[in-house]
């Protein structure tokens, strides 16, 4: 995975390397939205700060969620739902640069999740304060306002295959990219482009697989597959783009012998 990829919009860069990244769940009323806590020691154990907001959500009426994550424990006296992705020495450029996001996230599925990478070990009222700072920016999340996505920025390291020119119609263009590859899997990214001058209400991006690639999750879009032809379609938030404007849809997908970058069309309204 590049060094700069974001695997879900970031909603804000805490000091000390704190960072909420959210997808807007497309879950039925009945169940509960997924939150992952992902850092390195301090998530990982004892993680205090997860159980101090886990208390909080729950005393303030949050309480059709589910932290997951494929770690669990690490005791803090504070009643908890222990599971998380908390790896002690971890840092955001090892997990980048050995591919392990991906597979958490496959694993486990979040709606939500909470990074916090890079600052030493704290503890008592450490843990509180890193509560506190989770608690309003996720609370916001869980009432439906979702932050704006920050503008993409190009990365100088090669995708792990070719990515299609851009293509389109009636006024958008689009451009498919593999953000990062492993073995049976890969996260893909499409950008929709508002080519006209003026604002648009919504868009739909099409392309078709070749190679049998097969899509297990997305976010930043209604993303359907039949066959080898996938549609992607605008949420409410995400439709009005202004006049030169854009945005992104991603995913994760299976694939097997091959992973060959389609062309995708688009089309406005």
């Amino acid at each position: 995975m590049p060094r700069k990829s974001v695997l879900y919009a970031v909603l804000a860069a805490l000091t000390a390397a704190l960072a909420l990244t959210a997808a807007k769940p497309a879950l039925s009323a009945a169940a509960p939205i997924k939150i992952m806590p992902l850092g390195d020691s301090i998530t990982a154990g004892p993680g205090c700060w997860r159980a101090l907001l886990w208390d909080r959500l729950q005393r303030t009426g949050y309480t059709d969620i589910d932290f997951v994550g494929t770690q669990t424990g690490r005791g803090c006296s504070v009643q908890h739902d222990g599971d998380h992705e908390g790896h002690g020495g971890f840092s955001a450029t090892g997990i980048a640069d050995n591919d392990q996001l991906p597979p958490w996230l496959a694993a486990t599925k979040p709606d939500i999740v909470l990074m916090h990478l890079g600052t030493n070990d704290m503890w008592d009222a450490g843990f509180q304060k890193m509560a506190d700072r989770w608690y309003p920016a996720l609370t916001k999340v869980l009432d439906g306002i979702i932050p704006p996505l920050p503008t993409p920025t190009p990365s100088p390291s090669p995708s792990p295959s070719p990515s299609a020119s851009p293509t389109g119609g009636a006024g958008c263009s689009a451009t498919y990219r593999v953000v990062s590859q492993w073995s049976g899997g890969f996260q893909g990214e499409v950008s929709v482009r508002n080519d006209t001058a003026a604002a648009t209400s919504g868009w739909t991006a099409t392309f078709g697989f070749g190679d049998g690639q097969q899509i297990t999750q997305a976010w930043n879009a209604t993303v359907s597959q039949s066959g080898a032809a996938v549609t992607g379609r605008n949420l409410s938030w995400n439709g009005g783009l202004p006049a030169g404007g854009s945005t992104s849809f991603g995913f994760l997908a299976s694939w097997n012998g091959s992973n060959t970058a389609p062309v995708v069309t688009c089309r406005l309204g």
